[in-house]
């Protein structure tokens, strides 16, 4: 991997990050789709400011699995939420056609 692949691949996961902080998944999905294949083909033997480049990525995409995960927390308990009210509307409409 020559140092402007590794370049692009770190802009293209930093983009995420943002894309990310602004809840756009599905931006965040493209720019995982595009940096992929410049990570497949990092080789095994690599020189420490590469690892550390490597290992600054991987830190972003942790950050960003962990916002994921929380957004879709959030997104099932809103879900739940209006399936109660849900519920409830139609408790009440059945009550009232008694």
């Amino acid at each position: 991997m020559t140092n402007d692949t590794l370049s692009r691949a770190f802009d293209l996961t930093r983009a995420m990050q943002s894309a990310a902080d602004a809840r756009d998944w599905v931006r965040v999905a493209a720019l995982a789709d595009e940096r992929s294949p410049l990570l497949m083909n990092l080789s095994g033997e690599q020189i420490p400011d590469v690892l550390d480049q490597v290992r600054q990525i991987m830190a972003i995409d942790a950050s960003i699995t962990e916002h994921a995960q929380t957004d879709r927390d959030r997104l099932a308990a809103e879900f739940a939420q209006s399936r109660e009210r849900i519920e409830a509307a139609s408790q009440y409409q059945k009550a009232g056609m008694l």
